[in-house]
């Protein structure tokens, strides 16, 4: 038989709960005056990658999605195309004051090198050291620094044949937001990160459910 295949989702039964719990806010509301306005890019070439874990504690969540090619749509935009990540960690911690919840997070550009993923789609990695934001909230208030340095690596590994598939990932909180649909060829896989911010203490891991891809779509960011 010719032509496209699909095959049948190993998702199925986990998607649905994931997607409900990665709908869940995250963080305390940030006042929706500090929102930027939501950036849209066209995703496409080689291969992307996606993870949604939950972290080596409770109440943590890594949320990351990279793409070796974004081109923003807007034609205005001074943002170049090329490869891309965007992510949000949040962790709860008790401290001496009482219990404080942070989440670091951004949208930024990749160096070429930082993402790898196999022509066959079976295995993928990323390694990138980037700014972002991070959001301290406790019931003193919220803190928000700019430019904080981190560290995001993430390895996924197949875990189906690959099929013609469409995704639809989307992930809300008050102080981030990011949605991303594709299609095309795509495994889905394992995937196991480390998140290294020297102010969160030490590195938090996560193990949780990905995709690698060679796809066409659109991702929507929305930054606090």
């Amino acid at each position: 038989m010719s032509g496209p295949q699909r095959t049948k989702n190993p998702w199925r039964r986990w998607l649905p709960a994931l997607l409900f719990a990665a709908t869940v806010p995250a963080v305390i509301a940030v006042p929706p005056a500090q929102a930027d306005p939501p950036v849209q890019y066209a995703v496409s070439g080689n291969s992307g990658a996606a993870l949604w874990g939950l972290g080596n504690q409770p109440g943590t969540q890594i949320l990351a999605f990279a793409f070796s090619q974004a081109t923003p749509v807007a034609s205005n935009s001074a943002t170049p195309a090329g490869p891309r990540l965007t992510f949000s960690v949040a962790q709860w911690a008790l401290t001496g004051t009482g219990w404080v919840q942070r989440q670091w997070y951004a949208d930024v550009p990749l160096d070429a090198q930082a993402l790898m993923i196999n022509s066959d789609l079976g295995q993928g990695a990323l390694d990138a050291t980037v700014m972002g934001t991070l959001v301290e909230q406790s019931f003193s208030g919220t803190v928000v620094q700019r430019n904080v340095p981190g560290r995001v690596q993430v390895s996924w590994t197949a875990i189906s044949g690959a099929a013609n598939t469409t995704l639809t990932y989307a992930y809300q909180s008050p102080a981030y937001s990011a949605a991303v649909q594709t299609n095309g060829p795509g495994r889905f896989a394992t995937a196991n990160a480390t998140v290294t911010v020297a102010t969160l203490g030490a590195p938090i891991t996560a193990w949780g459910f990905g995709t690698l891809f060679s796809a066409n779509g659109l991702l929507s960011v929305t930054l606090g």
